[in-house]
Formats: C-alpha cells, sequence, structure tokens
C-alpha cells in the first residue's frame, strides 16, 4: 500500500536508549522520525510506554483504520518506456489540454512563453527520458515532470534568466547516457486538478511520487551509464513551485524577464547532506553518488 505509520510516545524509555546498544537505530519512536513525506503518517501518545500500543483498544481505534486505507492507484511510467512515436504524441497531447492547461494557462505571460506544437516532440527525439509521466488505474496520463539534460552554454542561459522555453531546441540537449557530468533543467512538474487532494497541501502523495521517480531516475542512470547530475535549475511560476525548489535544497540566484524567481542547486556541494529538512530522495541520490564515487556500484 506504499504506506507506513510510525507511532511514538515520549515516555517510551527503551526508544530514547535503544540506538546504544543496535547499530542503525535512533530515537523515533519516542520523538518520530524526522522526515517530511505523504507516505508516512506519525502520530505522538504523550504518555504511552514502550508497550502499551499493543492493547486491542488501541489497535481497533488506531490500526485498524489506518490498514483499510486503499492501495495507490498512481503508476509510474519513464519517456524511455515509450517505444512510438505516435503513443508520444498523443500523450504530450493530453498533457497539454488537461494538464497544462488548467495548471498554466492563466498565469501573467503564459501565451507568451507557450511552447509551440511539435517542439516537445523534437525534445524527445533528442532525449526521450525528459519526461516521467504519472497515469491512474485507467491508464489516463495524471501528472508529469519534464527535467531536461542540457548543454553547460543553455544551462547558464537557464540560470541568468536570458533564454526561453520555447527558445531551447534540440541542438541544446545532452543525454542521461553519456557517461559524463550533466547539468539538469527542471522545467515543469504539474497534476492534474482531479487527483489533488486538498488536505494534503502541496506536498501531495502525486507530486511525491513523480518527485522519487525522478530521483530514481538520475540513480538509474549513474548505475547503469556512470552519468551523474552536478547541478539543477529551475524557474517556478507559482507560489507552490517556489516551495517544492525549497524542499529539494535550491536556493534563489536570479529572476528572469518576467521576474519570476531562478533557483539553483550544486549536487557537488559537499554541505549538502547536512541541510534540515532536505527531501529525501535528494540525500538518497547524493549518498548513491558518493558511493558510485568510492567504486562501490
Amino acid at each position: 500500500m506504499n504506506l507506513v505509520r510510525n507511532e511514538y510516545g515520549v515516555r517510551d524509555f527503551w526508544s530514547q536508549i535503544v540506538e546504544r546498544f543496535v547499530k542503525g537505530t535512533g530515537s523515533s519512536g519516542r520523538d518520530g522520525f524526522d522526515i517530511t513525506s505523504t507516505a508516512v503518517e506519525q502520530q505522538c501518545f504523550e504518555h504511552f510506554r514502550h508497550s502499551d500500543y499493543f492493547h486491542a483498544g488501541h489497535m481497533e481505534a488506531h490500526w485498524v483504520p489506518f490498514l483499510q486505507i486503499p492501495p495507490v492507484s498512481l503508476v509510474v511510467r519513464h519517456g524511455r518506456e515509450i517505444d512510438s512515436a505516435v503513443e508520444f504524441e498523443s500523450i504530450l497531447k493530453s498533457t497539454r489540454s488537461n494538464i497544462d492547461a488548467p495548471s498554466f494557462g492563466s498565469l501573467p505571460h503564459n501565451e507568451e512563453t507557450a511552447l509551440p506544437w511539435g517542439l516537445s516532440l523534437s525534445w524527445i527525439d533528442s532525449e526521450p527520458d525528459i519526461y516521467t509521466f504519472l497515469t491512474d488505474r485507467q491508464d489516463r496520463i495524471v501528472g508529469y515532470i519534464n527535467a531536461m539534460p542540457i548543454q553547460s552554454d543553455a544551462f547558464e542561459k537557464i540560470k541568468s534568466g536570458t533564454i526561453l522555453d520555447k527558445e531551447l531546441t534540440r541542438e541544446f540537449f545532452a543525454s542521461f547516457s553519456s557517461g559524463e557530468p550533466v547539468s539538469v533543467y527542471l522545467m515543469s512538474i504539474a497534476t492534474a486538478p482531479g487527483i489533488r487532494n486538498a488536505s494534503q497541501g502541496l506536498f501531495s502523495m502525486a507530486v511525491e511520487k513523480l518527485l522519487n521517480a525522478f530521483i530514481d531516475k538520475l540513480i538509474y542512470y549513474v548505475d547503469k551509464t556512470g552519468t551523474m547530475v552536478r547541478e539543477l535549475v529551475a524557474v517556478p511560476w507559482t507560489g507552490e513551485g517556489i516551495k517544492l525548489c525549497r524542499i529539494f535544497g535550491m536556493q534563489k540566484v536570479g529572476t528572469d524577464r518576467f521576474s519570476n524567481p531562478i533557483y539553483y542547486l550544486s549536487l557537488e556541494d559537499p554541505k549538502l547532506l547536512t541541510k534540515r529538512r532536505l527531501f529525501s530522495g535528494v540525500r538518497r541520490l547524493r549518498l548513491a553518488y558518493n558511493r558510485f564515487g568510492s567504486g562501490s556500484r
């Protein structure tokens, strides 16, 4: 079901000291996990001791409802898994009308920055795996992330706000399979209105699934080809986009010509893993790169 429930109590003596005796453990049974994730549900029971959770009444009140939550129905599909150009074109048409239009259509400067039809198709001719999609049980596209490996000159133009998305032609692209360090432009992430759960706020299960799928993709390429991403850039148009950049540990470095903020992250920053509240996927990626760099694959 892809969910974890952690119950903890401040009077749990053994959870407080277990790390002294069992390697790799911590005080999550007393203090909770230091993590932001829609897959982790946590609840503090202030007066509970170590075994107080195992009474039948507690299980019926808290465990049974959690175990009855329906399984997540969203499935990840990477661009490299789509073999047919006709199918890819159909998917991009669907995202344009069902996701992009309601997500970005009313934003300032959308018309003058909109991508001409066919540009995205030229992008996937160069590198099809720039896209990661979410599908529902009916195989409908309900979310996507577009993350492009970009040559250094174009990357610096994006970082300085001197180039528009519609000016990015396929000649600017690098490859996820090059075996060389690459720079990635996080161009867009969006979900269909029908799967947005207001109670989950910004960091919905769909968004988290997309972000983790993107991280999985980057780990896949370092394992298969040795390609590592050294830096990320993004130009969020919305408050939600800005918050996502911050969750990724990115810092504002400027603005584009429409006064949208530009966010940047160096994955080579030695202090990256010391940042508090860093998205767990970024931490996982950096650790994977560390293992690759040390020769342990």
